[in-house]
């Protein structure tokens, strides 16, 4: 039985937060015609530990010239040296020995920072703070005999997404067989009608290829994002990342049928004023005859914290 697995990792890099933990998608593809079991690992680099890295159900069938997606968490302990670290993902067929069957991603990269050591509070803070809650008790007595002035009304920021054909950029996974990116009206599509009368088309070509655009944030905030798609037979299975970060969850694009979904909530992420970059990635495919995706609409609104009322 001859099989031979493709395995890639969405970003080159984990993006690690202040506690040096961090997630990163994986998509393994069965070339074969038939279904195949396979078998997901890591590859910790020199001085990583493959105790650091956890997958999320690791044993699943694969279909034939179908794609899955797994998910890896990774956690460095503290007191791990700082620097950079690197690893692979591995695929291998359950039915098979490890070393007749298995593949590697591409080489995926992390840096492991600092985390400040936490130290005993001394007593002269502890009688400090307890004065300040004395304090903070009757400030907050006083003005609550005021009235709190009305809450800010949070900004919203709609962006048609066909606005971006022109300037998103494309990356390909196939040397030979380019993706694209352009502007598709409602005319191609029955009785599909989009926001602003057209969406993104994104015509990807395998898994791996990836779509990416910018777009500005006015003030450092929360940001709730959610977008509108488009599923139809020649769509494949894509996922967002956010400044080379996963966004929400695995987006389905196949139905039998072209339509427009519904407002998707993405996520809520912490976004400074100033340029960011979307990237949409196409993973891999279900029934789909083809790895393309389509935006019709994207809305990012402002999370303003609720206000307390007086009493």
């Amino acid at each position: 039985m001859s099989i031979d697995w493709k395995v890639r990792a969405v970003n080159d890099r984990f993006v690690l937060d202040a506690h040096n933990t961090g997630k990163l998608t994986f998509t393994v593809s069965n070339t074969s015609m038939e279904e195949q079991r396979a078998i997901f690992d890591v590859e910790p680099g020199e001085n990583a530990k493959r105790a650091w890295f956890t997958v999320e159900n690791p044993n699943r069938p694969i279909s034939g010239q179908g794609s899955a997606t797994f998910l890896v968490d990774l956690a460095v302990p503290p007191g791990t040296p700082t620097g950079r670290y690197e690893m692979k993902g591995l695929a291998y067929s359950a039915q098979l020995a490890p070393e007749e069957t298995s593949q590697s991603s591409q080489r995926v990269t992390f840096d492991v920072k600092r985390v400040p050591r936490t130290m005993p509070v001394p007593w002269w803070m502890i009688a400090a703070g307890a004065v300040l809650i004395l304090i903070t008790g009757a400030v907050v007595g006083y003005l609550r005999g005021r009235q709190d002035p009305a809450p800010t009304a949070p900004q919203t920021l709609i962006i048609e997404a066909e606005s971006w054909s022109s300037t998103a950029t494309v990356t390909s996974s196939l040397a030979g067989s380019p993706a694209s990116v352009g502007e598709q009206f409602d005319a191609c599509c029955g009785n599909v009608s989009w926001s602003g009368g057209a969406q993104l088309l994104f015509n990807g070509k395998a898994a791996g290829d990836k779509l990416t655009v910018s777009f500005n944030i006015p003030t450092d905030d929360l940001w709730q994002v959610s977008v509108v798609r488009t599923t139809a037979p020649s769509y494949g299975n894509t996922i967002y990342t956010l400044d080379g970060e996963q966004l929400g969850n695995l987006f389905f694009g196949y139905t039998a049928n072209t339509i427009k979904t519904s407002w998707i909530d993405a996520g809520t992420v912490k976004l400074t004023a100033g340029e960011h970059t979307l990237s949409l990635v196409v993973v891999g495919r279900t029934q789909g005859t083809g790895f393309d995706a389509g935006i019709d609409v994207i809305r990012l609104t402002e999370v303003v914290p609720e206000s307390t009322p007086a009493t």
